[in-house]
């Protein structure tokens, strides 16, 4: 498990106790605590929008939050990851081939997406059957 997955875990944790109002702020919160002094780190747009798309998808257990508007793509990254996990479970075991399965056409390597995917996914936390 990488840190975005750390920061995923403890994101859902504080918006599934209802700590914060959205999957933004809790993920918010939960970068800050991991990388306090690395802004950029903090700014990572892929595995935030990864993150958030699950939840507005209701793939987060424990979390009920309706979608807010259109879907980014690391969001739907995110989403065809729990398809292509649903349609082969195997996958869990190798994050390049369900980047490659997930997201057929795009060329460029994951970036974060899948580490949340999987670390949501091996805590329990993913509705991914």
């Amino acid at each position: 498990m990488g840190k975005y997955g750390n920061v995923a875990i403890n994101a859902a944790s504080s918006l599934a106790s209802r700590q914060y109002d959205s999957p933004r702020e809790a993920w918010h919160a939960a970068v800050k605590m991991e990388y306090p002094t690395q802004t950029a780190s903090q700014e990572k747009g892929c595995p935030r929008g990864a993150f958030i798309g699950l939840c507005e998808a209701g793939l987060v257990r424990g979390i009920e939050y309706a979608a807010t508007g259109r879907q980014t793509k690391n969001g739907g990254y995110a989403v065809a990851a729990v398809e292509s996990l649903r349609l082969n479970p195997a996958l869990a075991s190798d994050k390049s081939a369900l980047w490659r399965q997930a997201c057929p056409d795009q060329p460029k390597k994951e970036n974060g997406q899948m580490d949340v995917v999987l670390t949501l996914l091996d805590a329990g936390l993913l509705n991914a059957s």
